[in-house]
């Protein structure tokens, strides 16, 4: 048996980008963790960088690791601040290393969507009920902004007027007629 072999004694490089772990949906403003695992196979000890950049190409943040090879596994993390609403597009990068083998894999686009931190909502209240408390509480947790309009003495308090001057992205109609004013509303 005679046994010949072709090729480098040297095992393959390779830097990846195994997996990026970003919530899909964040609020505007609010910090938000990304967290990346770089894989690395051959027999190496190097440095490499790992950037994170935004959909204009920008640089958001930069780390260097130590890489051991030998399907070795380093975690990456970046914390950024989203200032944009709607999706934004983050690219993350790995630098490549000079023998390295594969470089399509040492970079990944990564999306997350952006709400609204504040949102303007009007409660339209026809008769002040139990329930009326418990929404209102309930609204005020978040970062809303709450126009609160009580049907009162035959109109409204503050003047419904001010409601159709100003957007709003949610209106609640909180209505549990009482016998007083449950004609009104039919």
């Amino acid at each position: 048996i005679h046994i010949i072999g072709i090729g480098d004694t040297i095992p393959m490089l390779d830097v990846s980008i195994q997996s990026v772990d970003i919530p899909p949906i964040s609020v505007k403003g609010e910090k938000v963790n990304i967290d990346a695992i770089i894989t690395s196979v051959g027999k190496l000890k190097e440095r490499v960088n790992v950037t994170l950049f935004d959909d204009k190409n920008k640089l958001i943040g930069s780390k260097i690791i130590k890489i051991s090879g030998e399907e070795s596994q380093e975690n990456v993390r970046f914390q950024i601040k989203p200032d944009k609403i709607g999706e934004n597009y983050y690219l993350i990068k790995c630098s490549a290393l000079s023998d390295e083998i594969n470089i399509q894999n040492n970079q990944q686009k990564i999306v997350m969507h952006v709400m609204k931190d504040q949102y303007n909502i009007a409660l339209i209240t026809g008769a002040p009920n139990y329930n009326t408390r418990i929404i209102k509480k309930y609204l005020n947790k978040g970062n809303n902004k709450i126009d609160h309009f009580v049907y009162k003495d035959n109109k409204f308090i503050p003047n419904i007027k001010k409601f159709w001057e100003k957007k709003y992205e949610v209106v609640i109609f909180d209505n549990n007629p009482v016998i007083s004013n449950s004609k009104k509303w039919d």
